[in-house]
């Protein structure tokens, strides 16, 4: 059974975000492609069950858990079944979410996630206590919980020092249980010439910290949105540096909201069974 490792948003070989996809999975059960992923150890590991007329169903497993939908597989996805298989550059993905469209321009795959959800509000002192951070180090915009078929819970800082300073500590870590999401932190400051940067921690699913996360850009796009905290209709979110995986990822907010990025291919196999 074939695999190949693609790294998503980044144009260099062992940067942007590790991705395994496995072609002809249908034959693996539920059971197997858990034990695959976690064998992987990648964030996330895609499985292509299916090839349809212009496009496939595919299925997303992290080492702990399936999710129903999460950025960098679909545009990894999409990168091999266009360049393995020949399907053609625009692709419906089918996942658990829904379908995602999938379409190039240039170099850049862009996609059109699920539109997000705003959830709940959360306390700022919630978020000081389990950040061990001052009212200072908060940004403006309220902490929310925002999903995009995973959750997040964003927490706006003001300055990047502090967002590379931070982790996830336990206390963290029961704050997320709480809200059943994602950690998503984020300021409007950025290394590389990009608009934003972003750091995201899954420990409900298996990941202590993603190098690029598509699902939670999606999300972010959407929060910034809905409190009218955007100056332009396109932005480059940076991620990764902390995890010596750096990552660029484009989004797009209007018309409608888009993720896009690049993908550069690494590895590829044989998995045995």
């Amino acid at each position: 059974m074939r695999f190949f490792i693609a790294d998503v948003f980044s144009t260099r070989r062992y940067t942007g975000n590790p991705l395994a996809v496995v072609l002809d999975a249908a034959p693996l059960s539920e059971r197997d492609m858990q034990l695959i992923a976690k064998e992987m150890n990648y964030s996330e590991t895609a499985f292509v069950v299916g090839v349809e007329e212009g496009g496939a169903r595919v299925r997303i497993f992290t080492p702990a858990t399936e999710v129903p939908f999460a950025g960098h597989p679909v545009l990894g996805t999409a990168w091999v079944l266009q360049e393995v298989l020949k399907l053609p550059e625009e692709l419906v993905l089918r996942v658990k979410a829904g379908d995602v469209r999938v379409h190039r321009e240039g170099r850049l795959l862009w996609m059109r996630p699920p539109e997000p959800e705003a959830g709940e509000r959360v306390e700022r002192g919630e978020v000081m206590d389990a950040l061990g951070v001052g009212e200072e180090e908060l940004g403006s915009l309220p902490p929310q919980v925002v999903s995009s078929g995973i959750s997040f819970l964003m927490v706006h800082l003001r300055r990047l020092e502090t967002l590379s300073e931070l982790g996830c500590s336990r206390r963290c870590e029961e704050l997320l249980r709480r809200y059943g999401a994602a950690l998503l932190l984020f300021c409007m400051e950025a290394r590389e010439g990009g608009d934003a940067t972003m750091r995201v921690f899954a420990p409900l699913h298996g990941v202590p910290e993603d190098p690029a996360t598509g699902s939670g850009c999606a999300c972010l796009g959407a929060y910034l949105r809905l409190h009218r905290a955007l100056e332009d209709e396109e932005l480059v979110v940076e991620q990764g540096h902390e995890v010596s995986r750096p990552s660029k990822l484009h989004l797009r907010v209007l018309p409608e909201l888009q993720v896009g990025g690049e993908v550069v291919l690494s590895a590829r196999g044989e998995l045995l069974l």
